[in-house]
């Protein structure tokens, strides 16, 4: 099991994923969209194979901080379980099926985090 470092406030939410009555692809972009500002990525695809997330990561090495451009591919047919954690936000922790952390989709409305899960379990048990 992956090991995911919040602090010490952050508290797992258990979540089964419920059937999703709209276009799991348009829910993934749009949460994923509508993360807070310092979390934005620059863009999201959603393709029915993959998400690509264009994004920048920050390095730290010292007291210099570094802006690196990234991008980040997640496979739907390579999709472990979302992880919901809840800290001052909902954080969904997209893994792959080792367990190992891809991405982390944050938002202020836990049905928001809930949704982005459904909607990926619904690509993923068709893959």
């Amino acid at each position: 099991m992956a090991i995911l470092i919040f602090g010490c406030s952050a508290v797992t939410i258990p979540y089964d994923p419920q059937p999703l009555a709209k276009d799991p692809r348009e829910v993934i972009r749009q949460v994923i969209m509508e993360q807070p500002d310092k979390k934005v990525p620059h863009s999201a695809t959603v393709t029915a194979d993959y998400i690509e997330i264009d994004t920048t990561v920050i390095r730290r090495s010292g007291p210099i901080r570094r802006r690196i451009p990234t991008m980040i591919t997640i496979y739907f047919n390579n999709l472990g379980k979302p992880v919901l954690y809840k800290t001052s936000w909902y954080i969904v922790a997209i893994l792959n099926k080792n367990n190992e952390e891809r991405y982390r989709v944050y938002t202020k409305q836990e049905d928001q985090a809930r949704l982005l899960i459904d909607a990926l379990n619904a690509i993923a048990v068709n893959k």
